[in-house]
């Protein structure tokens, strides 16, 4: 069920947030979000906080139930291909059209995904 007045207080410690936003503090920290969003063609489109309020509202995104062959490759794997997603959607929806950036790079500035990350096998090794 979605909470449209939900909201995050940025604040508080990890462990006393919510358990979606606790699993995207996880997998995506302020300092990583500032760099993802730094090529943004419209300033402070989208910060942090908006994000993790938005996020607050859904506590099924970065939370669901895993079952199946879903749950094999846990919780905080899951979470990061859902922010993927997440990335995907908003950049093909929000990008700008500024001619000197690269069309993939104006909504985020890195896109780092190693072979194999999301494999339980691999969620803690240094290349992931």
């Amino acid at each position: 069920m979605f909470d449209k007045d939900a909201t995050v207080d940025l604040t508080k410690d990890i462990s006393e947030q919510p358990a979606n936003i606790q699993n995207i503090m996880k997998a995506l920290s302020l300092k990583q979000f500032n760099e993802w969003v730094k090529l943004q063609t419209r300033n402070n489109f989208l910060t942090y906080q908006g994000f993790m309020n938005a996020m607050v509202k859904a506590p099924r995104f970065c939370n669901a139930t895993l079952s199946g062959p879903v749950g094999k490759i846990g919780a905080e794997a899951m979470c990061r291909k859902e922010l993927a997603a997440f990335a995907a959607m908003f950049c093909s929806k929000y990008n700008g059209n500024n001619s000197e950036i690269s069309s993939i790079l104006q909504c985020f500035n890195t896109y780092d995904s190693p072979e194999g990350c999301d494999l339980p096998e691999n969620i803690d090794s240094e290349k992931c």
